[in-house]
């Protein structure tokens, strides 16, 4: 996973633009934030990666997963349900990789870093 940019907006600073890259192709996909909710975005966040993923991708990750549990997929994710994932969940990806995607997300939530430091 790659981080690219983190972007604020001028007019309101509760919101952000993140990009991330899908995790099958490497497209660069922008979610947005506002009051540390992700409120919307160009693929799905799957959060037993954790992930982004783009539409066209979606099927063939879907193929490599077991199946249940499939893909977990959320909406509306915000650093506290991240840090109920981080303290509980048992992630596909490696843990590091995990406190750094839900970091992308949630740069200044303090969360993040104290699941980080509990596990």
């Amino acid at each position: 996973m790659k981080r690219n940019r983190l972007k604020s907006n001028k007019k309101d600073k509760t919101v952000r633009d993140v990009e991330i890259t899908c995790v099958e192709c490497g497209k660069s996909l922008k979610f947005r934030t506002k009051n540390e909710i992700v409120i919307g975005g160009e693929g799905v966040i799957a959060m037993n990666f954790p992930c982004v993923i783009c539409h066209d991708c979606i099927n063939t990750v879907l193929d490599r997963v077991s199946d249940p549990s499939g893909l977990i997929c959320i909406n509306n994710l915000n650093p506290l349900i991240a840090r109920e994932f981080l303290l509980d969940f048992k992630f596909l990806l490696p843990y590091s990789e995990a406190v750094n995607f839900f970091a992308s997300l949630f740069p200044e939530s303090e969360l993040i870093d104290e699941a980080a430091t509990k596990r």
